[in-house]
């Protein structure tokens, strides 16, 4: 079933993007160390 948004960031076409850089803490990029970063995950939207 489908529901109405209850807040901004539902609606909006970016949030997942938003999500994988700011909200979900899994997928944040660590600190550099000494060997660099392991790669972020980013979100493409479908075509």
């Amino acid at each position: 079933p489908t529901r109405p948004a209850t807040y901004s960031a539902e609606a909006t076409t970016d949030y997942l993007q938003w999500y994988y850089m700011v909200s979900h803490p899994r997928l944040c990029r660590p600190v550099d160390g000494p060997h660099g970063a392991p790669p972020v995950p980013q979100y493409v939207p479908a075509q």
